[in-house]
């Protein structure tokens, strides 16, 4: 009996069903906060004007085989030594991430929802937005839990940087697209920003 006791005991403080206990918490968290989104997808389409190939096009700096080589190996080195440097992060993704941008282009061209996305290329951005709307949601909400997690964290929607290394202009909306999707999947999962956040 007491094996079995300490047994019990063992499974409970275990590393790994802590984080499975953690990552069921996460998921039951996201999948409560998804439900409470579902009624702000249902509102028709607001029109915004589409600036990505415009943006693409102004920001966009050509490099060749060898340049993206140096730029992936030193942006890899800053960001080893100093994880705090976003920009170098940002450069990282697009020297070394070809085949992460490809393999999420695919699985969006698959998708019905993913095709409309690349067809309409949306934006996360203070212009498409609306902060102040979004802070007076209930609690619980997406919304409101998407701003506070801006305020805690003192970042904003236009806190990504553009694009300006990928050579394909949907591989960088995808990029783009991943930038600024990316406080939203900490909020949706309650993830913190830190390494294993």
């Amino acid at each position: 009996r007491s094996d079995m006791a300490r047994g019990s005991r063992s499974k409970k403080t275990c590393p790994t069903y802590m984080i499975k206990l953690s990552q069921m918490r996460y998921l039951h968290r996201a999948a409560a906060l998804t439900q409470k989104a579902i009624p702000l997808v249902a509102q028709p389409d607001i029109q915004v004007p589409n600036d990505f190939e415009e943006e693409f096009h102004k920001h966009h700096i050509p490099i060749n085989l060898f340049q993206k080589m140096l730029l992936g190996i030193g942006s890899a080195a800053v960001c080893i030594t100093d994880p705090t440097r976003p920009e170098m992060i940002a450069c990282m993704g697009e020297a070394t991430g070809d085949l992460g941008m490809k393999y999420m282009l695919n699985q969006m061209e698959n998708s019905t929802e993913g095709s409309e996305i690349l067809r309409k290329r949306p934006r996360i951005n203070s212009n498409t937005v609306n902060l102040e709307k979004l802070k007076a949601y209930p609690e619980g909400t997406l919304g409101k839990i998407y701003t506070d997690f801006l305020k805690i964290n003192n970042v904003t929607p236009d806190s990504r940087g553009p694009v300006n290394f990928v050579e394909d202009i949907h591989l960088a909306y995808v990029m783009q697209r991943y930038r600024e999707v990316h406080d939203l999947v900490h909020t949706i999962l309650q993830m913190p920003t830190n390494m294993i956040g």
